[in-house]
């Protein structure tokens, strides 16, 4: 069995499916290397984590073809355990997808790889609403903007049926352009 962490193989007598050195934070001699991937899935090479939430991974993936930097989710290894949430997550991936919006990121792909689903967004890694903050006090006019164009995508998502349940500065991204 592989870590769903680093990729690592891990030893049948090992419980769980996070390897020893992911567990101990990156303290084991085999912890991964920074630059070079975690893991792979066929078609990507994950680089690093980016962030996680009660159901899944977010990591920064370098695409093989066509090459790009990709944003790769993937359900956590304990959550894929459970048919119902491997289910759950495949539909949010589908519904992320039916929503083409220039201000909702596009999902590039779905899959699988060692049990666990996953799926491709843009990569947007001019960071979070929550890191540029500060930017905006006394930027009314800026800010007003920011506030619009969020609520036109929330109310085009809202349109739709889509509920967005975890919406916060931290989840609110803008790609290297400041979009």
């Amino acid at each position: 069995m592989k870590c769903g962490e680093c990729g690592a193989l891990i030893p049948e007598s090992a419980l769980g499916a996070v390897c020893p050195a992911c567990l101990m934070g990156g303290l084991c001699e085999d912890a991964p290397v920074p630059g070079r991937a975690l893991f792979s899935v066929p078609g990507y090479e994950v680089l690093r984590e980016l962030g996680r939430g009660g159901m899944g991974i977010v990591y920064l993936a370098r695409q093989l073809d066509p090459p790009r930097e990709v944003a790769l989710k993937m359900l956590l290894p304990a959550q894929g355990l459970s048919a119902e949430m491997r289910e759950r997550f495949r539909m949010e991936a589908a519904t992320v997808a039916a929503l083409e919006h220039p201000n909702i990121l596009p999902v590039f792909a779905t899959g699988e790889h060692d049990g666990l689903p996953w799926f491709t967004l843009k990569y947007a890694g001019g960071g979070t609403l929550a890191e540029r903050a500060a930017r905006y006090p006394g930027s009314w006019q800026e800010s007003a903007e920011l506030i619009a164009t969020l609520a036109e995508a929330v109310h085009f998502a809202h349109q739709r049926g889509v509920l967005h349940r975890d919406l916060k500065p931290g989840n609110v991204m803008f790609d290297d352009a400041g979009a």
